[in-house]
């Protein structure tokens, strides 16, 4: 009968290594493998010989206490050194052979552990931990493997002692709250099954984002660290939140799951449906069979709920899509402003935007390159806290890969005294906003600024040379555009063909916005007046910047005032340039009817032609005529001039004759 229960204990342990076959063949290291399950094995022997003396060191009998500190804590701790000496003994592991090689210490574990509760089987918590043993301690390694896997990688101090503490406190919680539930019974060992489907979902999680992290020599041959590379990575996930929080959706669309799984996944996940299904028929057969007495909703439990869970594994194990990961993850932005100094004497260089700031790096959003290996002190503003100046280097830049983040990484070098508090404060600081946000509590809208900015929400670029037309008058606008680099100029034509300069632009400046707003065609010409760099946008993301960010929308209603009156001063002084030439013209052709009648021998003296004309008339006529007048006078007297010498009195009576027409016409007064 003992060898029976035994067996029984043991089937658990070749089912569950089955199911995540697929990962212990992945990089088959059969030695490692086994090294590992025999440090599971001997794990539970000593925990087993030393069960006394723990429960000695902890002498309440408190159920909840009991699953927390004389289970989970114990044999996690254990696990965790275990899994650390391995990878000490192992120092070239991969993340996936240390959760592959932690999951083997699990199972090793399990065995030991099933056996002893096979000893003592009779006990309704005996029987339902014998059955959830393998899954729980399995899965819960495989989290430890995991984090010590990332801490493995990592190389900043900040970054291994979180992945520690990572490996240590998750599993223990995990595992202790399932323990707890069932320690304390009842109602609670209801959660003892979705709990498994949780724990497996959380490792299959792990495991794909595994398959996404670039493997070391890829990162040691770009010169960075996995904390490096992890920053990079967010990047993109900033932008899709962006990209969504405008109504514009991925063109990609990439699923969570893989539900196209081998023939043979689904035919053994509906053969544990169906076999939950006829125990639960046939429980009280079954029950008298292996003279068991439980109660009703443990057989349900055992019989219905915990074989459908099996056949649920079956269907998540390895049904995380990774590129999922990759394409489809979004992450709310927090944006800071980053000041960056080149010299001790404070010299700014320029300001950028960051939406991810950490105790080994930040990644700016600059649109030129800063020189890799420059060296710069840093400065973060973020809402209303500055923090202390660090000391950073650029280690990476891209900004002409389309497929990867454009900008620069910078390597904090150096962190001054009380730049972790200031980075505690950030974190909280994004943590509550992002809370008040998604859950839309009062205020959450006026949030969206800290989220979204011009130069964030503009995400296509657009590099033009000097003198390049941006656009044309009277053109259609459906784009506006942010300076990121250069200067542009704005302008008018006027039918004569000279040009009116409006206005400039410079960097960090949005134009074209007007005509998107009021859909109305370009009131100017847009000239790049230097090699610029613009970022473009549709008129979607305006609005969305209009909507979400009020001091976006002050600050574009004064700037279009600004303009208004800049466009009317600009008017009124080309009005009064114009006026002002048209008195000039108006003195030309005045000047030009004194020279020609002077050469016609008019003489105010009267000595060299005997005509009886009084100049000081003449003049009074001519401050009295326009511009016409004067034109058609000139023209009259260029052409009469062939004859002026055959007779000038003659001459002089009809030019007369004809100026009194000209006079009647134009309603000049002319009277000699």
């Amino acid at each position: 009968m003992l060898m029976s229960k035994i067996l029984l204990a043991l089937i658990p342990i070749p089912l569950f290594y089955l199911i995540y076959l697929r990962y212990f063949i992945y990089k088959p290291e059969y030695v490692k493998h086994l090294e590992s399950f025999l440090y599971g094995v001997a794990l539970a022997l000593l925990l087993k010989l030393g069960t006394p003396f723990i429960y000695s060191l902890f002498p309440f009998t408190d159920l909840a206490l009991d699953g927390f500190l004389k289970a989970a804590l114990i044999e996690k701790i254990g696990a965790f050194c275990l899994i650390y000496l391995v990878h000490r003994y192992y120092p070239n592991f991969s993340i996936m052979e240390s959760v592959v090689s932690a999951m083997m210490l699990g199972i090793g574990f399990s065995l030991v552990e099933n056996v002893f509760y096979a000893i003592n089987f009779g006990s309704s918590i005996i029987i339902l931990r014998l059955i959830v043993s393998v899954p729980v301690h399995l899965t819960t390694c495989g989290f430890i493997g995991y984090y010590l896997g990332l801490r493995r990688l990592s190389e900043t101090p900040v970054y291994r002692k979180q992945y520690i503490a990572k490996a240590l406190l998750i599993p223990i919680l995990l595992h202790g709250i399932f323990d707890t539930s069932l320690i304390v019974g009842g109602k609670m060992i209801y959660f003892v099954c979705p709990f498994l489907i949780i724990f497996v979902l959380i490792l299959e999680v792990m495991i794909a984002r595994i398959h996404t992290i670039f493997p070391m020599d890829v990162l040691d041959a770009m010169n960075l660290r996995f904390e490096d590379w992890l920053t990079i990575d967010r990047q993109p996930h900033f932008e899709r939140w962006i990209l969504n929080s405008m109504g514009t959706q991925n063109t990609i669309s990439i699923p969570f799951f893989r539900w196209k799984r081998e023939a043979f996944t689904w035919v053994m996940m509906f053969f544990f449906i169906t076999v939950a299904v006829v125990m639960l028929l046939f429980q009280d057969s079954i029950m008298q069979f292996l003279s068991l007495s439980l109660k009703q909703d443990e057989q349900f439990i055992i019989m219905g709920l915990f074989p459908t869970s099996i056949g649920l594994i079956l269907l998540l194990v390895g049904a995380i899509n990774p590129q999922f990961f990759e394409e489809s993850v979004i992450r709310i932005p927090v944006i800071s402003d980053v000041v960056l100094y080149n010299d001790t004497n404070h010299h700014m260089e320029e300001t950028f935007v960051t939406f991810d700031i950490t105790a080994a790096n930040c990644f700016l959003r600059t649109s030129e390159p800063l020189g890799l290996g420059t060296e710069f002190n840093l400065l973060f503003e973020c809402a209303s806290f500055v923090s202390p100046e660090a000391r950073g280097t650029v280690v990476w830049e891209n900004f002409t890969n389309d497929q990867a983040p454009k900008g620069s990484l910078i390597r904090l070098t150096c962190l001054p005294k009380g730049f972790i508090t200031f980075l505690a404060r950030y974190y909280i600081f994004r943590f509550t906003k992002g809370i008040a946000f998604n859950l839309k509590m009062p205020g959450f809208e006026v949030i969206r600024k800290f989220f979204m900015r011009p130069i964030t929400t503009m995400q296509n670029e657009k590099s033009l040379k000097s003198n390049t037309i941006i656009y044309k008058e009277e053109e259609k606008g459906n784009k506006f555009y942010l300076i990121k680099k250069g200067r542009v100029l704005f302008y008018k034509k006027k039918k004569s063909g000279d040009i009116i300069v409006m206005d400039t632009a410079e960097v960090g400046e949005i134009f074209g916005e007007m005509s998107v707003l009021g859909n109305y065609p370009r009131s100017e010409t847009a000239v790049c007046g230097t090699d610029c760099l613009l970022a473009v946008a549709e008129r979607d993301n305006l609005d969305a910047l209009i909507r979400n960010n009020p001091d976006f929308a002050l600050s574009l209603i004064k700037k279009l005032a600004d303009r208004v009156n800049m466009s009317e001063k600009v008017l009124s002084e080309n009005i009064f340039t114009l006026e002002r030439q048209r008195r000039e013209s108006q003195q030309l052709f005045h000047v030009a009817m004194l020279f020609i009648l002077t050469g016609l021998g008019y003489n105010p003296e009267g000595d060299n032609i005997n005509l009886k004309l009084d100049l000081a008339k003449i003049a009074g006529i001519i401050r009295n005529i326009d511009d016409e007048v004067a034109s058609e006078i000139i023209n009259l007297v260029m052409r009469k001039q062939s004859s002026l010498f055959d007779g000038m009195n003659d001459i002089s009576d009809e030019i007369f004759q004809e100026l009194e027409i000209i006079s009647s016409r134009f309603d000049v007064d002319i009277n000699f």
